[in-house]
């Protein structure tokens, strides 16, 4: 009957978390870059040295660059993760985040959008609920259909339940709310 503890986002120095919102915000000219650097450092070996140490030397390259790729693709998620801390800390207010998550989703490239589709959605519905709008927060959330697995769906309503209690909204206001519109 152990409870799973959610793991909390690990926090780090600021300008690292700087850089990683320009790298999020800027991630199909990071993919620019690194291909750019595979071909033309790939080339630059071909040409300038020996066959025999022109493979290992792109061998090289290509891992280099793979892992600083690896890198620079997680950082949506650590400038994701840094938003929702320094909101916890009390440093951003939630319309800030509302708008790095808007910035965000119309620059991530399309795969990588679909990947964090669940953790953009929750964390608006999150910030839509705290700039006392619950519910259009509560909505996305019940309406959000690309769940990948059963976690996922158990989050949904935990943060729906979280939200109704944290702003008192009950579904009869929902309901007065509809009439209105």
């Amino acid at each position: 009957m152990s409870e799973k503890k959610k793991k909390e986002p690990k926090y780090y120095i600021e300008k690292t978390w700087k850089m990683d919102c320009w790298l999020a915000l800027h991630q199909r000219l990071c993919w620019l870059i690194f291909a750019i650097l595979v071909i033309g450092g790939g080339a630059l070996f071909m040409l300038c040295v020996s066959d025999s140490i022109a493979y290992y030397g792109v061998f090289v390259l290509a891992v280099i660059l793979m892992l600083g790729y690896q890198w620079t693709s997680q950082a949506p998620i650590r400038a994701l993760n840094g938003w929702f801390i320094k909101r916890k800390q009390g440093k951003a207010a939630p319309c800030d985040v509302l708008s790095f998550l808007d910035a965000l989703e119309k620059k991530l490239p399309a795969m990588k959008k679909k990947e964090m589709a669940f953790s953009l959605m929750e964390g608006r519905a999150v910030m839509l609920a705290l700039t006392g709008k619950p519910r259009e927060g509560i909505d996305l959330l019940e309406n959000f259909n690309l769940c990948w697995d059963e976690a996922q769906r158990q989050r949904i309503a935990e943060d729906i339940l979280r939200i109704k209690e944290e702003t008192g909204y009950t579904p009869e206001e929902k309901e007065e709310n509809a009439c209105e519109q």
